[in-house]
């Protein structure tokens, strides 16, 4: 960069120090010379050191020059040519690093988006924390290319911001002063830009004022100079909270400046101790001058306008604490082989062109972007444009040669194909109900050209980017209200309204504690549509299955959740159906889980009115899962729970019932062998008169009577004139 201050452009202490150690050890004189060095060791002691240094094959070829690299590496599976590529790539990013500034960030963030950074987001963590301690005053700028980078690779600004949280905390621990100054900036700067969560910033200024010195102090003051305005305005409560601890910090050192101006004070000896010198009052004084402004930090803004690149709709936050434990991924810094690298770059490739959009387009808008960066270096939308035009250049990056050479700091782990198939998936995919402001911006880059194939995605890449807006939106609502209107402006697509329910139920199980916040929003959800409130008793009856699954803290949050459904009627009574209390059907995670469930509800209602609603007549079918009367063993084991988790008056009926049940028992057994009896006689009696009634089926008179088919004076008489030949026909035919 051509105004780069010379502490960015020259070597870093370290360097320097090492140099200037070496060259006394060289001039020395005596016996500790370079020639008596040179006696004291042997011929073969030095040939070992040059094998020992002699680089290695891989090595060789990518220092080589560019014609040799061309001979020795054509293979892309091959460690020599991954190793030429990485180093290209190391250099391309630490030299796009070094040039970044407020006037031409627009321009370089796409170039950094050339590059594999998927493949190299160790190399681009370690470049940008690199640079942003040799130049503290260029903090805000680092920052500002990390969140246009989170919008589309968030697995690059999570990365960053585990390695500073640890960083920090290792400066803290050291009592480094200006590591930790310029740590604790850096983390000011990533929470302005949406990076890091506002938590973050509230623990790091717990931990610096907990235990008050001359640096933590400072360190403090400086860091809510950065931070402030955005503090003020995400937790206006919490920065008052600060500001009394500061106030305090004030009022024991002007404590102790009396003290020792007493006129029987001991010269050296202070009666009342500050833990903090009376240098740090003109620093704590200042800070609160700036708090005190209207608005509070007018002189330190958040985010300057130039800087302003992303849509507050795009931001992905980063919830990491600061006593989180987390891993700084150091296997990202050293190169490794990858079998699958072309896989991996096809993927980079289809990735890299749906964030910046075709290579013609790009050409054409890039020759114009010179000219615009100029007319809207005074606008304050200015930077918002250069973004938008920058978003779809095209230029590849060239800016290797112009590097310094960072030494033996190594190269990035390479990464395989399925690791960069995902997070290409997850960059090309636009976040779901985004501004249109956004989205008019990345159209150009994102929209496939008509007439071409449309890719069918059974990834489900839609259902993941409909959570992933769902959690910002809802961690980001001031309340429930707020947070409702915007998830219903959304546009849920029809089938995936239960992405919501299980949305709002993980985002409270995740919670230290239960916040009535989730609580009010899946109460407004169920009455704004009986779809919801079917979604969110399905939701209770899935969690009941499958709690076990949850820790404890976790559960204890999804149970006072739904209490607070049933509770408030958004969700009915009747979803405690699926509740079975038996030892055969119950779990100690699910034990756990009603108890508090059960718990909260007599908390809310009181024991009286929970019994009310358990024995209401109309409602004993839905509860006879929590009151079994099928047989003694589950009575039993019902009437001791509730009794050992306090709820002992609900159990009154079952216990009379327990009382009387042998001779309920025998009653309903005598009852079922009459009933059985009963039945077998009627079955008989019904099967005699259906089958066997001789007056229904034989009948002498009415088959066989003589009167009506032969009579002797029909068909022969001894007068008639018939002969005896016919008279025998007939007497045989009749």
């Amino acid at each position: 960069m051509a105004d780069a201050s010379p502490a960015r452009s020259g070597g870093y202490a370290s360097d320097g120090a090492s140099t200037a150690s070496g060259a006394t050890s060289s001039t020395g004189s005596g016996s500790s010379g370079p020639r008596a060095a040179s006696r004291s060791r042997s011929p073969d002691a030095g040939a070992r050191d040059d094998d020992r240094w002699r680089p290695s094959r891989a090595e060789d070829a990518a220092s080589s020059p560019p014609a040799a690299r061309g001979e020795v590496a054509t293979d892309p599976n091959s460690e020599a040519y991954q190793r030429v590529q990485w180093e290209n790539l190391r250099k391309g990013i630490n030299g796009l690093v070094n040039r970044v500034s407020v006037a031409n960030v627009a321009s370089v963030v796409p170039k950094l988006l050339h590059l594999n950074l998927v493949r190299g987001r160790g190399l681009l963590a370690r470049a940008v924390m690199k640079a942003q301690l040799a130049s503290p005053g260029f903090t805000h700028v680092y920052a500002a290319v990390v969140s246009v980078i989170n919008t589309r690779l968030p697995a690059v600004g999570e990365l960053l911001v585990k390695r500073v949280v640890l960083r920090f905390r290792r400066a803290y621990r050291r009592n480094d002063k200006v590591s930790s100054v310029a740590l604790a900036r850096f983390i000011a700067h990533l929470v302005n830009q949406g990076v890091a969560h506002e938590l973050l910033a509230l623990q790091l200024v717990t931990l610096l004022l907990d235990k008050p010195t001359d640096s933590s102090v400072e360190v403090a003051a400086a860091f809510m100079k950065e931070a402030g305005a955005t503090l003020v305005k995400e937790a206006p409560k919490a920065v008052a909270a600060v500001f009394e601890t500061l106030r305090a910090i004030l009022s024991e050192v002007a404590s102790a400046r009396r003290s020792s101006a007493a006129p029987d004070a001991v010269p050296g000896d202070e009666t009342a101790p500050a833990a903090v010198s009376t240098r740090v009052r003109v620093v704590i004084e200042d800070v609160m001058s700036a708090y005190r402004t209207a608005p509070p930090f007018k002189d330190f803004p958040a985010r300057l306008p130039e800087l302003d690149l992303v849509e507050e709709e795009d931001q992905i936050c980063h919830d990491i604490g600061l006593d989180d434990v987390v891993a700084a991924q150091s296997e990202l810094d050293v190169f490794r082989h990858d079998p699958q690298f072309e896989a991996g770059e096809r993927a980079w490739e289809e990735a890299r062109k749906a964030i910046l959009g075709d290579e013609s387009g790009s050409e054409s808008d890039d020759e114009s972007g010179g000219s615009d960066d100029e007319d809207d270096e005074d606008n304050e939308d200015g930077a918002g444009g250069d973004q938008a035009r920058a978003g779809s250049a095209g230029a590849a990056s060239d800016a290797g040669d112009e590097s310094e050479d960072e030494g033996a700091a190594g190269a990035t782990m390479v990464e395989g194909a399925e690791a960069a198939r995902a997070n290409a998936a997850a960059a090309a995919a636009p976040p779901v109900g985004a501004s249109s402001s956004s989205s008019s911006s990345s159209s150009s880059a994102g929209a496939a050209p008509s007439g071409q194939t449309q890719i069918q995605d059974y990834t489900e890449q839609d259902v993941v980017n409909l959570r992933r807006t769902l959690y910002l939106t809802i961690m980001n609502s001031l309340d429930f209200e707020e947070g409702t209107h915007k998830i219903m402006k959304l546009d849920i697509p029809s089938g995936l309204e239960s992405e919501v329910a299980n949305m709002v139920v993980e985002c409270c199980s995740q919670e230290k504690t239960f916040k009535r916040f989730y609580g009010l929003m899946a109460a407004r959800f169920c009455l704004i549509s009986q779809v919801y409130q079917d979604l969110f008793v399905e939701a209770f009856a899935k969690y009941l299955a499958t709690i076990h699954r949850l820790e404890l803290n976790r559960l204890r949050n999804v149970a006072r959740f739904f209490a607070h459904l049933l509770h408030s009627d958004a969700i009915p009574w009747t979803a405690l159906s699926v509740v079975h209390i038996s030892e055969a059907e119950t779990t100690s995670s699910s034990r756990i889980f009603i108890k508090i469930l059960l718990q909260e509800l007599a908390s809310y209602v009181g024991v009286s009115g929970l019994k009310a609603r358990f024995f209401d007549p109309d409602m004993a079918e839905t509860f006879r899962g929590l009151f079994p009367k099928a047989n003694l063993r589950d009575t039993r084991y019902s009437i001791n729970y509730f009794t050992q988790i306090g709820l002992g008056a609900l159990t009154e009926e079952s216990r009379q019932w327990l009382v009387d049940a042998p001779r309920i028992l025998a009653e309903q057994r005598a009852k079922a062998a009459a009933e059985a009896a009963a039945n077998a006689r009627r079955a008989r009696s019904d099967s005699y008169d259906s089958y066997s009634s001789y007056d229904s089926y034989s009948s002498y008179d009415s088959y066989s009577s003589y009167d009506s088919y032969s009579s002797y004076d029909s068909y022969s008489s001894s007068g008639g004139s018939r002969s005896p030949e016919r008279a025998s026909k007939a007497a045989k035919e009749a």
